[in-house]
């Protein structure tokens, strides 16, 4: 195929024990879905009931998945314009921060919080007191295979968490914080 595939997210199924991977196939197709092929694929989380957390990067929203696959909404951040990565913490690790470009002033970051109903997955390991597959100490790892949903998900954008640097711009400081709302699904 000539085709990019940066914003096609395969799922496998997993054999953790013999760590191999088996039945390839997409999970979800953004050239399918809203027809929105050209905007990336960024980072990527799911919650303990096996949703799928994308960011859209360029698009300031996080589409989330069911374990099905099926779109069952957008999360559209109010001051991020290109969502780079999330992660999910907080008091009960229901708040799901997103980092990115501001709106307001492109040479920042910013970050928001949407709060949900669902524990992000790897929250709820590490607060557990167990490793979460694919990471180093909480530091994500692009090297192994991720394990977080029954079937786990990859793309050619794969998610890594990032440190930051003197290098890196300075996260917004804004007092309050914008209330992310979350819509459901279009209809195709």
């Amino acid at each position: 195929d000539d085709e990019p595939v940066s914003n096609v997210v395969l799922a496998f199924d997993l054999d953790a024990e013999a760590g191999t991977i088996s039945n390839k196939r997409v999970f979800v197709d953004f050239a399918q879905l809203g027809n929105t092929a050209t905007t990336d694929v960024d980072g990527m989380r799911t919650d303990t009931e096996g949703n799928l957390y994308i960011t859209r990067n360029g698009l300031g929203q996080v589409a989330v998945f069911s374990p099905s696959g099926e779109l069952a909404m957008y999360i559209t951040s109010p001051s991020i314009k290109d969502v780079a990565n999330l992660e999910f913490g907080g008091e009960g690790g229901k708040d799901l921060y997103m980092v990115g470009m501001c709106s307001s002033d492109e040479t920042k970051g910013c970050v928001d919080v949407y709060s949900g109903s669902a524990v992000g997955n790897a929250f709820s390991k590490l607060q557990a007191g167990g490793s979460v597959p694919g990471t180093d100490n909480g530091v994500a790892s692009s090297e192994s295979p991720s394990s977080e949903s029954p079937s786990s998900t990859s793309s050619s954008s794969e998610s890594s968490s990032s440190t930051s640097s003197s290098s890196s711009p300075p996260v917004s400081s804004a007092a309050t914080r914008p209330t992310c709302k979350a819509r459901a699904k279009q209809q195709r």
